[in-house]
């Protein structure tokens, strides 16, 4: 597979979890949603977590997990958690090829730009 291919992919992945759910608005003051039996898994690193090897990477995926454990309404951690581990597991393959791992950083450099807006309903930072 080409190294522009894997990089399209993988952010076509990204951009599906960033879009998908950084439009959602966060629970309105005083709403008190029925919990999902998702989000009362307690808070633990996801079965992905770990570290790629590429900065831009790790420092991504810090941000994303943080955002989503301590920002995101309950209603929509795990469908983002699920989405967050299905991308992070694709990085971790793609940075086993020396070829990919300049493209993944390139990607995720985007994933976070990307993400810097669409999770800012959120109250996260990137």
């Amino acid at each position: 597979m080409k190294v522009r291919s894997v990089a399209a992919i993988l952010m076509g992945g990204v951009m599906s979890v960033v879009v998908g759910c950084g439009g959602a608005k966060p629970e309105a003051k005083g709403a008190t949603p029925a919990p999902s039996a998702q989000a009362a898994q307690p808070r633990t690193a996801s079965a992905a977590s770990g570290e790629i090897g590429i900065p831009e990477c790790d420092n991504y995926m810090t941000k994303y997990r943080e955002c989503i454990e301590d920002k995101v309404p309950d209603t929509l951690k795990g469908t983002m958690r699920q989405s967050f581990d299905d991308v992070t597991k694709a990085w971790k393959e793609a940075a086993k090829t020396p070829q990919a791992r300049e493209s993944l950083a390139q990607a995720c450099r985007q994933a976070t730009d990307a993400a810097r807006t669409a999770m800012q309903s959120f109250g996260c930072t990137f």
